[in-house]
């Protein structure tokens, strides 16, 4: 009865994960408004060059919609399938916390973000949790490892920081003295992952570079020095505080469980949230690794509570606890699917501009302020080495605001001369006037923000306050930080006449 009971709860879970999922599906088309899902778009048309044939620029341009949806449709499925892998996970310790810990991870806000756009993180985090369970069932029935490695391997070619994947394997093989016996398989993913990911190889210089700027765009841009202050706010959206603090007061009950199984499940989160920390990996992404890890943990700390809940007012505190521990995530949830499925102020400044101009005007526009063509979103000298055709990705419109122009004395007379509309928005410019250096591009943003623009549009609402310093770059794609101020997506676009 019991085991029934738990099937239908499960599936109820899933049509929940489904329905939740499915709402942002055609947020933000036909325009390609997610550099995420543009850089993956490219990769995967860049394996089967299929940039070769003029039918598939063709398609972009008219309806960009017609790839980026069943495209989305795969991120979809791969973060319900997260949601089963967690469910199993929690299975192992029992039916109570397989459903809390699914149920949780259903509804939250920042894995649904994830599973709504064409980007790695959803497949990365399926295939490591699979990992993580095989491992966790090898372990209790002294089965091979075989299986949990490889899937270890497909999270890490999927996206570099699916190497974290391994965490737990490696876990196991040291507690066991048995890495040896495993050595052979190792070597051999090992050598097929640098075959595989030797462009990253060859880049490494490029890379350690880039691990240092943004040890330094964290503690610096950030007003905060510290990465978990950082991804506090973050998991507070992705499971609400009571499974924050459930995560920290799990370590009281620890003793209700087995130790061992304890360390191998979460040796991943402790060790991962360790390594960025110390790297200052300051993006929403990173955070939902550790998303799942912290759901479980909240059906574990439930668990130990409602065991001790021997009294009418525990029960009854309990009851509310529980509630509040799916409301806040789900409330979320809604409210991040009502904002992306209305036009977001970059499509409304784009069409905007499309009904206000012609083939005549020169515009000057920031990269995410308007997209008037699909390849708007893209690296031009990415598409050109895929086979686009170089005058396909000419604007007829755009006049760029070249450092070359704004070292001149009469700069913005040139501009005003050369230019009919300037566009902005408060994502690059308050980027801009925050870094270090860059005096060409502060003094360009300081002339332009003093004039009065021809129109502004505003994602925040009238009532809100319009102080939107310190924004993070998140914001322009995942409005989670704001989501409260906010009633569409996207930064503030402002168009000036010159």
């Amino acid at each position: 009865m019991l085991e029934l009971r738990s099937s239908k709860l499960l599936l109820a879970v899933i049509i929940v994960a489904f329905y939740l999922r499915l709402q942002g599906v055609n947020s933000g088309l036909p325009y390609i408004l997610n550099p995420g899902e543009s850089e993956n778009l490219i990769k995967l048309l860049g394996i089967f060059k299929v940039f070769k044939f003029p039918a598939l620029i063709n398609l972009l341009e008219i309806n960009a919609g017609a790839l980026f949806t069943p495209l989305r449709f795969f991120s979809i499925l791969f973060g319900v399938g997260t949601v089963i892998v967690v469910y199993f996970l929690g299975l192992r310790f029992n039916s109570f916390v397989a459903v809390i810990a699914s149920g949780l991870l259903a509804v939250s806000v920042l894995h649904v973000k994830f599973s709504q756009i064409f980007v790695p993180f959803g497949a990365v985090i399926f295939f490591c949790l699979l990992s993580v369970f095989f491992i966790v069932k090898a372990k209790i029935s002294n089965k091979d490892i075989t299986l949990s490695a490889i899937f270890s391997f497909l999270s890490f070619l999927i996206h570099p920081i699916g190497i974290v994947s391994i965490i737990p394997v490696l876990f196991v093989l040291l507690q066991e003295k048995s890495y040896l016996q495993f050595k052979p398989l190792f070597i051999k993913l090992i050598i097929v992952a640098l075959l595989l990911k030797l462009p990253y190889l060859l880049h490494l210089p490029g890379l350690l570079f880039t691990l240092f700027k943004n040890y330094l765009a964290g503690y610096y841009n950030y007003y905060s020095s510290s990465y978990f202050l950082y991804i506090f706010s973050f998991l507070l959206m992705g499971t609400g505080p009571v499974a924050y603090f459930g995560f920290l007061w799990l370590l009281k009950y620890r003793k209700d469980y087995d130790l061992n199984l304890m360390k191998i499940l979460f040796s991943l989160p402790v060790l991962c949230i360790g390594v960025l920390g110390f790297l200052h990996f300051t993006k929403a992404e990173f955070t939902v690794l550790i998303i799942p890890y912290f759901c479980i943990s909240a059906g574990l700390f439930f668990n130990s509570v409602y065991k001790r809940a021997n009294t009418d007012s525990k029960k009854f505190i309990f009851i509310l606890l529980l509630l509040f521990l799916f409301w806040l995530p789900l409330k979320y949830t809604l409210k991040y699917n009502k904002i992306i499925s209305l036009p977001d102020t970059r499509i409304i400044a784009t069409e905007w501009i499309k009904e206000n101009t012609s083939d005549n005007f020169k515009i000057a526009w920031d990269k995410n302020s308007i997209q008037p063509n699909w390849y708007d979103a893209y690296d031009k000298q990415e598409l050109k080495y895929l086979g686009a055709e170089p005058e396909v990705l000419i604007s007829r419109q755009r006049f760029p605001v070249s450092l070359k122009l704004l070292e001149k004395k009469d700069w913005f007379k040139i501009l005003r001369k050369k230019v009919d509309y300037v566009v902005i928005n408060n994502i690059d410019y308050e980027q801009v006037l925050r870094q270090s250096g860059n005096k060409s591009g502060k003094k360009y943003y300081k002339k332009i923000l003093k004039l009065k623009p021809e129109i502004v549009f505003n994602p925040y609402l009238k009532e809100s306050d319009k102080n939107t310093n310190g924004l993070l770059i998140e914001e322009l794609y995942s409005p989670l930080l704001t989501l409260w101020q906010r009633e569409r997506s996207g930064p503030v676009i402002k168009v000036y006449k010159l």
